[in-house]
């Protein structure tokens, strides 16, 4: 792709840093002055790192959260990176039995705005209808969750050499 000699670049929250970085990186090599605006959300990336542990511990993933959220859809994408059949669902009803079938373990991970209630309906779904022993939710940093879709005023700009 040609590149004028300013190219400007802005994020979607839910993006991969290490994609977006790779992007204005190879944007920086191919135009004189580039200037990015990284509003990547830090909660963003520690769903996707502990989804990326969780597929690796597991046989398959229940992904949590809305059809169209492009969070939870990243999170199901990382698993099955990961060589993990993952499922993304909104809800206990979703789940299918013939996903689990064989299944030694199953983990379930959600999206940054899925209520716990409905995680916790999931999880009692695959467990007989009750929470399994010493179960507990974490979440991101409190800090990492108040992200938005607006830039946050961090500007990260590339030179090229």
């Amino acid at each position: 792709m040609r590149l004028g000699n300013r190219v400007g670049i802005v994020s979607q929250t839910t993006q991969r840093a290490a994609d977006f970085s790779a992007i204005v990186a190879e944007a920086a090599r191919r135009s004189a002055d580039v200037r990015s605006i990284n509003t990547v959300c830090g909660a963003t990336d520690d769903l996707q790192e502990a989804a990326r542990e969780l597929a690796a511990q597991v046989d398959v993933v229940i992904v949590i959260g809305g059809s169209r959220s492009a969070n939870t859809r990243r999170l199901r994408e990382t698993c099955e990176e990961m060589g993990v059949v993952a499922y993304q669902v909104e809800g206990p009803d979703d789940v299918r039995d013939e996903w689990l079938a064989g299944k030694e373990g199953i983990g379930v991970t959600a999206g940054a705005s899925t209520p716990d209630a409905l995680i916790e309906a999931v999880v009692r779904r695959l467990n007989g209808g009750e929470l399994p022993d010493g179960f507990a939710l974490s979440h991101p940093e409190e800090d990492a969750i108040a992200c938005s879709s607006q830039p946050s005023g961090r500007r990260e700009r590339a030179q090229a050499r």
